[in-house]
């Protein structure tokens, strides 16, 4: 499938296209490889700077920190680096405070939806526009297309406008009119749609578990509309959508099912064939556990794509041969609801070797943490954290005791994907 250049959302006249063309034709094979990938950078440097545009050729950049002038003079110096324009993007899901520290928070997705108008939410597209492109910006990740259904999801809750399509279609639209007023582009998110899990996808894969009928009500009719009023951009989630995977997949099992960043079916078929999405894809933030722990000792660029490469998952499969997880959460009479928790985000605490070596999870505590860790393949509660349980659980996982205990479905926590 090709973009149509002169179609919407570009509009392109001959002579753009012409310009389009002859760079692509231009490009060496490593820097159209390049502008594949949207760099979040940690660092501000002139050499690293040009090192990720001269050398890696990348086709966007996100940041993270810095002050007003720090942020715009590494966006200046990324313009002028790179060969071709680049995509600099803030997350001004609020107002400028997402793209700076000093920027304006005007309002939530989850207040302007509690407004009586779509107002507010233009507002906060003008004024985060207003101040994302004073310091070079010229892409939002937002807005937040997603839909509020299950009050258990916190990954959306305020970042949402609310749980109506038509509410969130309007105030959706008028945010991308405040915002196009000073010419940044935005990227509308979390295609096919979170809000219907209640786990964060940036901890495992969710899912849209709604029925095509229900799903082409919904969220489906929030994208075509925002499609039809001229959206440039979308973020893909990792989030399945396992009815329309089916759908358009028919045969298709459980355990081959992918989050829309993967699924052909759910990117061709359905956002770029079904609803007519002709901008730019991207996907939602990617991090590889390695890249922080290299930065963290040595800062340097090449870690990034040291990160991307198979040897350290080798190097880390030649060393162990198992891989055992134990998880020991306890709470009494002090909060209603005791889950797996990270040290940090996007912890490399996450079980990511699960599908590299074999790897046994062990609940000392709780039984329902399949809930929260659902790749584990083998998970075996020990129902009691003493030495004494310890060991005779050890002693099953060596074959020299039978395991005789009988689980309930409560252990399932009413989730297909915990059977997988």
């Amino acid at each position: 499938m090709t973009v149509d250049l002169k179609a919407k959302p570009f509009f392109l006249d001959e002579d753009q296209i012409r310009w389009v063309e002859d760079t692509i034709a231009s490009m060496t094979l490593e820097e159209k490889i390049g502008q594949l990938f949207i760099n979040l950078t940690l660092r501000r440097d002139p050499a690293y700077i040009r090192t990720l545009c001269n050398k890696y050729h990348i086709g966007g950049v996100r940041w993270q920190g810095g002050t007003v002038e720090e942020v715009y003079e590494q966006n200046r110096l990324f313009q002028q680096e790179s060969k071709v324009p680049l995509l600099i993007a803030a997350n001004c899901e609020s107002g400028g405070n997402g793209a700076i520290k000093e920027g304006t928070l005007v309002a939530t997705h989850a207040a302007c939806g509690a407004c009586n108008t779509p107002d507010i939410a233009r507002l906060m597209g003008r004024v985060a526009g207003t101040e994302a492109a004073a310091i070079g910006c010229n892409w939002t990740f937002a807005p937040g297309a997603d839909i509020l259904l299950n009050w258990r999801n916190t990954i959306v809750n305020t970042r949402a406008f609310g749980s109506d399509p038509d509410k969130i279609i309007e105030r959706c639209k008028a945010y991308m009119e405040g915002i196009a007023e000073n010419g940044l582009a935005c990227c509308v998110k979390h295609f096919p749609g979170d809000g219907v899990d209640g786990r964060d996808q940036h901890l495992l894969t969710a899912s849209n578990d709604l029925p095509c009928k229900e799903w082409d009500a919904s969220f489906g009719k929030v994208y075509r509309q925002l499609i039809d009023a001229g959206l440039e951009s979308a973020m893909i989630g990792h989030i399945r959508l396992p009815a329309y995977s089916k759908k358009l997949r028919p045969g298709i099992r459980d355990d081959e099912l992918m989050p829309a960043s993967l699924s052909p079916e759910l990117l061709t078929d359905l956002l770029r064939g079904q609803l007519g999405f002709n901008g730019l894809i991207v996907t939602d933030v990617w991090v590889n556990n390695d890249y922080y722990e290299m930065e963290k000792e040595h800062p340097d660029p090449m870690n990034r794509f040291k990160a991307t490469k198979a040897g350290p998952v080798e190097e880390f499969k030649k060393k162990h041969d198992l891989a055992l997880v134990f998880i020991n959460m306890k709470g009494y009479a002090q909060e209603n609801n005791v889950r797996v928790r990270y040290s940090v985000s996007h912890s490399n605490e996450m079980p990511w070797y699960v599908n590299e070596v074999p790897t046994i999870c062990v609940s000392l505590n709780y039984t329902n943490h399949l809930f929260d860790v659902p790749m584990m393949k083998t998970y075996i509660n020990a129902y009691a954290d003493t030495r004494e349980y310890i060991r005779a659980v050890i002693e099953k996982i060596l074959g020299k005791s039978e395991f005789k205990g009988v689980y309930n479905d409560v252990v399932w926590c009413d989730r297909w994907d915990t059977r997988v």
